[in-house]
């Protein structure tokens, strides 16, 4: 039985996020009285804390309880306002009138149909006053090669985003402004300075992934095994074009291209094949889960540390760490730790898709897989091993449908069947694609692993293709508010509540806000009003594609 009491990391995580959801209703007040509201909670839970360890018997545990969960919420107003561009006055929205300005690169380029596209991070800015130090990110459209490191000058003003709001009422400046980018601009001409290894690190990496990606590029005949390749093994779902995409998303199979928490725990699954860590002595057992976090985050960096990535790395880190002391942790404290790591560094991942999608997916198996799969013990082993299969995309999908109805506005009808195909095909394309990468500097070698590795990602790449073209594969058009999505979280919770506390107040709880979302949808239906999804797929890539037809429109004027 679940008691949510035995998680205190989730309770803080819960407040913590919760905290950053409201910053925007407190965007206005001064960081100063945001500081003293968290050193007001501090102090509450300090002086509660501190009386009640002093005076055994303190019947105060629910104001402790209170203080320490606003000490969590107000840090993370500090949190937020500390990554709040527009509180920055060495921001680049606050520059005023600028003439050029320089900056480095930050990705590779990106190809769009007639431009590419960049994202550079402002380094000096020339106003009237002269040369000055500048603070923020900008998006270029352009026609020449540039490279993550490049220090280039621009002679051309800042442009803020333009407001582009599509069908679906998608607001592309807001989408934009929630990752701390305000401006984008087009280019005619880019002035390359200087090359600077500003992260070290990062750009090293990076210059792995171009190496594997050039071997992939040798060693796999099959055009499209080489792009899921890239993007399966890399992380490089650039280069995925566009009738790929659409027939993973379709099928439901998108998760597996997306280098996620999937990829990771393939990586930490399979050291775990060979090695019991329990069963090592403490000192071989500290080498072991040492190199194990070591390869977890290189595959991470070289992936490009997407949020499912960071997630699952951090996640399966704190897991080895509590297991080098031969400790047993809990997986939901692991999970809400990971989160918490990851939102005080960026408190704006919050609004990340991946982010959302990765999470939901992660709680969703981990509290409806156990039950699901407990309605049928198949007898069979390999019925067994499938219907197991079916019960993690079934779970997955529980806690995934909503946000991906908001956003992508479809359901992929036959993910049951994907996921059948997606889970052990991603599992078999790992075990033969990553020490592929490994030990491709051997041509005899690449050679041996290349061929099988072609042959497997075509044959998974055609199954994909063949339930894609299935009739009714898709439901298209899908809606969700977010008072739906609440809505639907909320019946879900409550759900789960029942079943491990039956009650009947739990039961009424569950009438009532279901009669509440029947009223608000009959609502929407007599007043003939259609929800405006926001961030959807298509609406993002309507409006980059807005973006850079217009660079190209102005590329081409003289």
């Amino acid at each position: 039985m679940l008691h949510f009491s035995d998680y205190p990391f989730v309770r803080y995580t819960v407040f913590f996020i919760l905290g950053i959801l409201f910053y925007p209703l407190a965007g206005k007040i001064e960081m100063l009285w945001v500081y003293v509201l968290f050193l007001l909670c501090f102090s509450s839970y300090y002086f509660l804390l501190s009386r009640s360890l002093l005076q055994k018997g303190f019947p105060q545990k629910l104001p402790i309880s209170i203080a320490a969960y606003a000490v969590c919420f107000s840090f993370a107003l500090v949190v937020a306002g500390k990554h709040d561009a527009l509180r920055n006055s060495a921001h680049i929205l606050h520059a005023g009138e600028v003439k050029a300005w320089i900056g480095v690169v930050q990705d590779p380029d990106e190809s769009k149909p007639k431009s590419k596209r960049n994202l550079i991070k402002v380094l000096e800015l020339e106003t009237e006053e002269g040369w000055i130090k500048g603070v923020g990110k900008v998006i270029i459209y352009h026609r020449d090669s540039l490279k993550p490191g490049d220090v280039v000058r621009i002679e051309q003003p800042l442009q803020q985003v333009e407001a582009f709001e599509n069908a679906d009422g998608f607001d592309y400046a807001k989408f934009l402004a929630r990752q701390q980018i305000y401006h984008s601009m087009f280019v005619r001409e880019v002035q390359r300075l200087d090359y600077v290894n500003e992260s070290p690190l990062r750009f090293y990496f990076e210059d792995w992934r171009s190496w594997f990606s050039e071997k992939i590029g040798i060693y796999l005949r099959d055009d499209r095994s080489r792009q899921i390749a890239n993007a399966l093994l890399l992380g490089q779902k650039r280069s995925l074009n566009k009738e790929i995409s659409e027939a993973f998303s379709t099928a439901g199979a998108m998760h597996v291209l997306a280098v996620s928490g999937l990829h990771v725990g393939i990586i930490y699954g399979f050291f775990f094949l060979f090695f019991k860590p329990y069963q090592l002595p403490k000192g071989k057992r500290l080498v072991f889960l040492s190199v194990l976090i070591f390869i977890i985050w290189s595959y991470a960096f070289i992936t490009g540390l997407s949020p499912s990535v960071l997630r699952s790395a951090t996640m399966f880190t704190l897991m080895a760490l509590a297991q080098m002391q031969s400790r047993n942790p809990s997986i939901f404290n692991a999970v809400a730790i990971s989160a918490l790591l990851i939102l005080l560094f960026d408190p704006n991942m919050i609004y990340n898709v991946g982010f959302q999608l990765s999470y939901s997916a992660l709680l969703g198996i981990l509290l409806f897989q156990p039950l699901i799969v407990k309605l049928w013990l198949p007898s069979n082993r390999v019925v067994n091993y499938l219907w197991t299969i079916t019960s993690v995309g079934i779970a997955a999908q529980l806690g995934t449908f909503p946000i991906s109805g908001h956003y992508f506005q479809q359901f992929p009808v036959y993910f049951i069947f994907s996921n059948l195909i997606a889970i052990p095909g991603a599992f078999l394309i790992m075990a033969i694609g990553i020490p592929f990468l490994l030990l491709s500097s051997w041509t005899f070698i690449a050679n041996l692993l290349g061929k099988p590795l072609d042959f497997l990602i075509w044959g998974f790449n055609e199954s994909v293709f063949f339930i894609q073209k299935l009739p009714l594969s898709k439901i298209d058009s899908i809606s969700l508010t977010v008072f739906e999505i609440f809505g639907y979280y909320v019946v879900v919770a409550l759900l789960l509540v029942l079943y491990y506390a039956p009650h009947r107040r739990v039961l009424m709880a569950i009438i009532v806000v279901v009669f509440l979302g029947g009223t608000y949808n009959w609502g929407k239906v007599v007043l003939s009003v259609r929800p405006k999804s926001s961030e959807g797929l298509q609406a993002i890539s309507e409006a980059v594609n807005f973006q850079a037809e217009k660079s190209h429109n102005l590329l081409t004027q003289d």
